[in-house]
């Protein structure tokens, strides 16, 4: 479990290298969030639980990990419209928040401590505003006539900073289960 929580701990801070203003790429089209996504899914599989939500966390990380692969390879297509673009990453942005929602369930859900599930509750809930915020700046067409333009720029400016707060929210809990699960290993702290 430990072993789990480490590459899940670093993939998530190579995911949050996306909030940087420039683009890290090891090798040409393929992003350093990229390989975040690889350690998280190699974290998922080293779990060894068959939980149902463990099951989630893991396809939402495939379907992440191949939405982040195909996505540079979409943007070559010229005939590529608005709306398609859209939906990708909206899609994408989707699959990312609900590796950590099913994950932090399969943790907490039976958890017998309030703080723990309220960790859960807070990542959930900050997910959700991220997400229902980048709705409304990736489909214009459609928020153009529910939300006055003054508005929309408002949402525009606040979702960098919901965003920021929601990696802070899942590092802060990644760490606490690598220390919980490091700190429960009997005997010398050594790889599983």
């Amino acid at each position: 479990m430990e072993k789990g929580y480490l590459y899940l701990l670093i993939g998530a801070l190579l995911t949050a290298t996306r909030l940087l203003p420039i683009g890290l790429q090891l090798i040409p089209f393929i992003s350093l969030d990229f390989f975040g996504y690889v350690l998280i899914l190699i974290g998922i599989r080293a779990m060894r639980t068959s939980e149902k939500e463990l099951k989630n966390a893991y396809y939402f990380a495939v379907a992440t990990l191949l939405i982040n692969f195909a996505f540079p390879w979409f943007l070559r297509i010229p005939m590529l419209s608005g709306s398609v673009f859209s939906t990708l990453m909206v899609i994408s942005v989707f699959s990312s928040i609900g590796i950590f929602f099913w994950l932090f369930k399969a943790e907490y859900i039976w958890s017998p401590k309030r703080e723990t599930r309220m960790d859960w509750l807070i990542y959930s809930i900050v997910s959700f505003v991220y997400l229902l915020l980048y709705m409304i700046v990736m489909f214009p067409m459609i928020s153009f006539r529910i939300l006055p333009p003054n508005i929309l720029m408002q949402i525009f400016e606040g979702i960098g900073f919901v965003n920021i707060l929601r990696y802070i929210v899942l590092i802060y809990i990644l760490v606490k289960l690598y220390l919980g699960a490091r700190g429960s290993s009997p005997g010398l702290k050594r790889w599983n």
